[in-house]
């Protein structure tokens, strides 16, 4: 049996699952709260539980909070010098327990900032003065000096103390204005790509998240990390020089007031066509058909309930766009739009591949409603995804398609539910890499499948540098944050799946997403919530693969003949419990094959032995396959 079949739930293990969760709420609680009581916890996340801001069903607790701000900036951005003005109004909601004598609001283009920590080099054009504050007013008191008793700046934070205290279920009024400067190059996901196209991000001042765990989040931007947001809502005015088009996070409130009638239709053509509509067009860019006139314009935007907003800046990329039915129930529609210098063609099939895959995240991945109404695909550098905004590279077509479905995925996770990707990388990026690879198969693709993953995983698996996954990301650097995000998580989730079967499986993740709708879960939380989910006790399988510093290499100890059946004794030298399969090559040239899933080391074996079946003559065992990792494959042969 291939490692691939084990997919395939098996309908009697799916009954007594549901068997299981029939027992009885008594019983469920009883088994989530004795496994959730075997698991490290720190300090900080038992208080949580304590406080009953969390439960270890893995649900939201009856004491869960979390705090939302207002926005209404204005800003003026020079497509020239890559200058950005702003001002604004924010109103923050504390809707904790806690009065809040002090607010921590994130300045992220400080990470330019000379003297400021950075994961890696820039060159010295990069680096800036940073976010320089030029008003700063709260509930009418002004801070105006860097120097202030109540202002301190420090890495990519600034703390502004309160003259008076923001009680629970309180509010306060920030006034501010501000400027930065984008240098032009590629810098952090952001940056110039041309001579006027620019992807605009980390852009304003924005207040950090207060939780139930940590309170105010602290850490620094440094590069390599990602983000922990809060779920704002937004009202944005762009203003550019004359004939640049802006797109953005949001509902675009006044394309009637800038564009021609043209680009108008083609715009409502996309809203419901199948097909790739071409927006804007090198011809309209040449005939001066984009704009209605030829002055400098405003872009208005709007947005709810999201956790952040970013822009991108052309006067010549081209714009497709197309659409597809993005939820189960009804017929509503996401809009996908590609933009793009003329010259890259591999990018004129992204907004086609892109609503393919939403198309295929809704109706076979995940099977919960897209989250957002619109999304623009811009051709800048790298992978990064902002809601309803991507920003990548596009080195060959079949790189491109991938990164433009993996960013479109990160619309679950972390946008849909508020992962804190600073401490819990393997949610965000593993969630994102493991569930959609059904769709990149779907899609013709083969850039980032499970054997390569394997491959990836077994190279750095067991080195001084690995971490496990539930150490917080953001103590991780280079190629231990990678392991630790994208591949080792992927391996985990692949083996969750491998024994769970795919219906529990899948039917959990969207369980889960809808779960933590708008809300912040946890990893504690993930791993409480599957346990509670599948019924049952999966220490022996978590813990391993969350908590221990353990790796991957199974080897062939010995193999015996007992009557006319082959006894292979396996040991699990590296400690992580993984599927067992074994294939027999017999002296006629036909092969024998038996898999085990991973529950065979449960109880905490390192050797087992597995009758492979009746072969009297065999001439060569093999263990493992393309879909388990192995530290050392050198023993994992055995010539008779």
């Amino acid at each position: 049996m291939l490692l691939e079949k084990l997919l395939i739930n098996d309908s009697i293990k799916v009954m007594n699952k549901c068997f299981i969760l029939i027992l009885g709420f008594a019983c469920t609680f009883g088994l989530n709260t004795g496994t959730a009581q075997e698991y490290y916890l720190p300090y900080n996340l038992k208080e949580a539980y304590t406080k009953g801001s969390r439960d270890y069903y893995g649900n939201p607790g009856k004491n869960y909070f979390q705090n939302s701000a207002d926005y209404k900036l204005q800003v003026s951005f020079d497509a020239t010098k890559g200058l950005l003005k702003g001002k604004g109004e924010i109103i923050y909601y504390n809707n904790s327990p806690d009065s809040l004598y002090y607010l921590v609001i994130r300045l992220y283009h400080d990470i330019l900032k000379r003297g400021n920590l950075r994961d890696e080099d820039l060159p010295d054009g990069y680096i800036t003065n940073g976010v320089k504050i030029k008003s700063l007013v709260i509930d009418g008191n002004q801070y105006v000096s860097n120097n202030s008793f109540y202002l301190n700046r420090s890495g990519t934070n600034m703390v502004v103390g309160l003259n008076q205290y923001l009680i629970p279920q309180g509010s306060v009024n920030l006034q501010i204005e501000w400027e930065t400067k984008i240098p032009a190059g590629h810098i952090h996901r952001f940056g110039n790509y041309g001579p006027s196209d620019w992807f605009v991000a980390y852009w304003y001042p924005q207040i950090a998240v207060y939780d139930d765990i940590d309170g105010w989040d602290l850490l620094d931007y440094t590069g390599t990390c990602e983000f922990y947001n809060n779920f704002n809502n937004y009202q944005v005015e762009i203003s550019v020089p004359s004939g640049h088009m802006v797109w953005a996070t949001g509902l675009w409130t006044n394309p009637e007031d800038i564009v021609s009638e043209k680009i108008i239709k083609k715009i409502g053509q996309a809203a419901i066509a199948d097909e790739t509509v071409h927006v804007i067009t090198a011809d309209d860019w040449q005939n001066n058909m984009v704009f209605k006139k030829k002055r400098a314009t405003t872009f208005c935007f709007k947005a709810e309930n999201i956790t952040d907003f970013a822009f991108a800046v052309s006067d010549n990329y081209l714009c497709d766009a197309t659409s597809v039915t993005s939820n189960l129930t009804d017929s509503s529609r996401t809009v996908v739009y590609a933009v793009y210098p003329e010259e890259n063609r591999e990018f004129a099939t992204i907004s086609e591949i892109g609503a393919k895959s939403i198309g295929h995240f809704v109706k076979q991945s995940i099977k919960i409603p897209y989250p957002f109404g619109q999304v623009t695909i811009f051709n800048g550098d790298g992978g990064m995804e902002f809601p309803m905004m991507v920003n990548q590279r596009c080195p060959g077509q079949e790189e491109c398609n991938f990164i433009a479905m993996h960013e479109l995925f990160h619309g679950y996770f972390p946008f849909l539910t508020g992962l804190n990707e600073r401490t819990y990388a393997w949610m965000d990026e593993g969630l994102t890499s493991y569930i959609p690879m059904g769709t990149e198969s779907y899609l013709g693709g083969n850039y980032f499948q499970l054997p390569m993953v394997c491959k990836l995983y077994s190279d750095f698996a067991g080195s001084g540098t690995e971490v496990p996954l539930m150490a917080p990301s953001s103590n991780t650097r280079g190629y231990s944050y990678y392991h630790q995000a994208y591949y080792k998580s992927t391996m985990a989730l692949f083996m969750i799946e491998n024994y769970l079967g795919s219906e529990i499986f899948r039917n959990f993740i969207a369980s889960f997403a809808n779960n933590w709708k708008g809300k912040h879960p946890t990893g504690y939380d993930f791993i409480f919530a599957l346990e509670h989910f599948a019924g049952e006790n999966l220490y022996w399988l978590i813990n391993p693969w969350f908590f221990e510093q353990a790796w991957v290499d199974l080897g062939i100890e010995k193999v015996s003949q007992n009557g006319e059946n082959i006894e292979v004794t396996i040991a699990n030298i590296g400690g992580l419990p993984v599927p067992v399969e074994i294939s027999v090559e017999l002296a006629d040239g036909s092969t024998i094959s038996t898999s085990q899933k991973a529950d065979i080391w449960k109880n905490s074996n390192r050797q087992v032995t597995i009758v492979v079946g009746s072969a009297a003559k065999y001439q060569l065992i093999r263990l493992g396959s393309p879909f388990i990792p192995d530290k050392t494959p050198e023993n994992n042969t055995y010539k008779r």
